[in-house]
């Protein structure tokens, strides 16, 4: 995780659960270094579905599915984590070596080439104008994921 910008919580172990995250980069000639980065989230139909059992067990329920998630890749036991349903997709990278990536256009293309999901809303803009425009069209239906 993040953690506090330097230093954060080894949830790999978790992470390998999620099967939007390739344990294996798809590619012949993978590079010697590729840090992919990312979010991992929740559907909220995945979190009707989770606050449904903890209701027929009495239990309280999760607020949101971005804590669940969050709280989930801190789970000690993978299997409990795998069974929250968690995705990921990626959109940034951190470290690489071994392959030149000259804009993001690229990064996502690699990415997905790669095995990753990443997220199907991007959209490519040619101006600030588009810009803006993206971004208030997004203002309005943000909600509706």
């Amino acid at each position: 995780t993040r953690g506090n910008g330097e230093e954060g919580d080894d949830v790999t172990h978790n992470i390998r659960t999620i099967p939007d995250v390739p344990l294996r980069l798809d590619t012949k000639t993978p590079p010697s270094i590729f840090e992919a980065r990312g979010e991992v989230y929740m559907n909220r139909a995945d979190l009707i579905a989770v606050n449904r059992k903890r209701a027929e067990k009495g239990e309280e329920p999760y607020a949101n599915p971005r804590n669940l998630a969050a709280g989930s890749l801190k789970l000690l036991d993978p299997k409990l984590c795998a069974e929250r349903k968690l995705h990921f997709f990626a959109y940034a990278s951190g470290a690489i070596d071994g392959i030149e990536i000259t804009s993001h256009t690229e990064l996502l293309d690699t990415l997905k080439e790669f095995g990753f999901s990443v997220n199907s809303h991007t959209v490519k803009c040619a101006n600030i104008e588009e810009v803006v425009e993206a971004c208030n069209a997004w203002a309005e239906k943000r909600r509706d994921l």
